[in-house]
């Protein structure tokens, strides 16, 4: 993706079966519309940021990498029983993505939820350097297990309610609060490791 031209794709379903979706020189404000189906593992990489508006299905079995150092914004819905990666970057999760059942690993950068069902009933790792970050709503039954990785109530109404696990190779778990706000932790914090 070269141009910051509205619907840049397009407005028909997208299907990536595999390769990268790239956005370099430019950042897509206006929106990617397209529907877009992921069939097999794909990456999206690049220096630019991309606004996602339409919905995401990722099938079984799939991977969904975001690589690239820019910021992706979807605010359509996730779905399916696929994987999401984060490498780098920030990536934040607008939608009601209830129907998300995949994992997601957060390897680098920050993932950042704004929706209760933002990461719908997926299970998180945060790996070391890398931050998950509840923006002002309370997250009700996601498991999030820190292998290093910081997690960040941001607001007043942040709140987790799935158990956290402080994987037992971690010395550099964090659990943080933003600036003026309140975190409620809401289930246990297992594991070995540190905080």
């Amino acid at each position: 993706i070269t141009n910051n031209n509205v619907n840049p794709l397009g407005t028909g379903v997208l299907t990536l079966a595999g390769g990268t979706l790239q956005a370099f020189g430019v950042t897509i404000t206006n929106g990617v519309s397209n529907n877009i189906i992921l069939s097999n593992s794909t990456a999206i990489t690049g220096t630019r940021s991309i606004r996602f508006d339409g919905d995401v299905l990722l099938t079984s079995g799939s991977t969904l990498s975001l690589d690239g150092i820019g910021s992706y914004n979807f605010y359509g819905n996730i779905v399916g029983a696929g994987n999401l990666t984060q490498s780098a970057g920030v990536v934040r999760l607008h939608g009601s993505n209830a129907g998300y059942s995949g994992t997601s690993t957060v390897n680098g950068g920050t993932l950042i939820v704004t929706n209760s069902l933002g990461l719908g009933s997926s299970a998180v790792t945060v790996n070391t350097g890398a931050t998950l970050q509840i923006d002002d709503v309370s997250l009700t039954s996601n498991p999030v297990t820190l292998n290093g990785g910081t997690l960040l109530g941001n607001g007043s109404n942040a709140a987790i309610g799935g158990a956290i696990t402080l994987a037992t190779s971690s010395t550099n778990n964090a659990i943080s609060v933003g600036p003026g706000g309140t975190f409620r932790i809401n289930n246990n914090i297992n594991g070995a490791g540190e905080l």
